[in-house]
């Protein structure tokens, strides 16, 4: 009787482990960043590169000015910022290859905007755009 209580209780908590690893993931997973029309219309098929970039790799680096909006810079044929800013999700402020895709050019750039490193890159893991 003991010995299948115990039994009952791992697989209670498994089951739970599991839901929580699923809401966990999957809900990040899911977690999208609203396109904004400015982004394309500025900056045309550069804007859709730094999308895909952002959606096929991730962000390679991201930095947060003083407002809270977040640059987050991404690694593909070029060096993309796709910016953007949470207003009860996240919105595209723009997206493009600023200084000609040049990393020290961008992160001189960034710089003089006064932005704050963002180590923890976690955070955007599963954050991409809606495919289109």
């Amino acid at each position: 009787m003991i010995a299948q209580t115990r039994s009952n209780h791992m697989l209670q908590l498994l089951a739970a482990v599991c839901l929580a690893a699923l809401a966990y993931f999957g809900c990040r997973a899911l977690a999208t960043i609203q396109p904004n029309s400015h982004a394309v219309i500025t900056h045309g098929a550069e804007a859709i590169q730094a999308r895909n970039c952002l959606n096929n790799n991730g962000p390679s680096r991201a930095f947060q000015e003083k407002d809270g909006t977040v640059h987050l810079l991404c690694q593909g044929d070029n060096w993309y910022d796709v910016i953007i800013k949470q207003d009860g999700s996240w919105v595209e402020k723009t997206s493009f290859a600023p200084k000609n895709g040049q990393l020290n050019e961008i992160l001189n750039w960034l710089r003089q905007k006064n932005v704050k490193a963002i180590t923890d890159l976690a955070q955007f893991k599963g954050l991409k755009f809606p495919l289109y």
